[in-house]
């Protein structure tokens, strides 16, 4: 590892910036008149916080007075890193979700009833095509 390399920050890292301000990274990219920052949602509100936009252009959802955009060189920094950002594999078996477009296994869609209807189970008998 290079020691002079810049820390590196991600989508959801939890860091600390200037003035005792903490908040999760919510943007990352160029932004005019800031270039390449950090949209970053502030734990508390802020008199020079924003809503995530900057000249009427949104680049987060934040509310007013929360957001706030930083160079990178500006965040003190990383308190906690962001978990894995890929998704969970998708299992479908044990599947535990109350995502109520999930069908379980039990048949229970997790306690909810869909709003539309999903796949049909190739469990059932007589009727309907067999999947091969």
């Amino acid at each position: 590892p290079n020691p002079t390399k810049m820390t590196t920050y991600n989508l959801g890292d939890y860091v600390q910036l200037s003035k005792k301000r903490k908040g999760y990274i919510r943007f990352e990219g160029k932004v005019p008149s800031v270039g390449e920052c950090f949209g970053v949602e502030l734990d508390s509100k802020d008199s020079a916080g924003n809503d995530g936009s900057i000249s009427g252009q949104k680049f987060f959802d934040v509310k007013p007075g929360f957001g706030f955009f930083v160079k990178p060189s500006r965040i003190v920094s990383l308190i906690k890193e962001a978990k894995a950002t890929s998704p969970p594999p998708i299992s479908t078996e044990n599947n535990t979700s109350n995502d109520p477009n999930t069908l379980h296994p039990n048949g229970n869609n997790g306690g909810k009833s869909p709003s539309k209807k999903k796949k049909k189970s190739t469990k059932k008998k007589g009727k309907g095509k067999k999947k091969i």
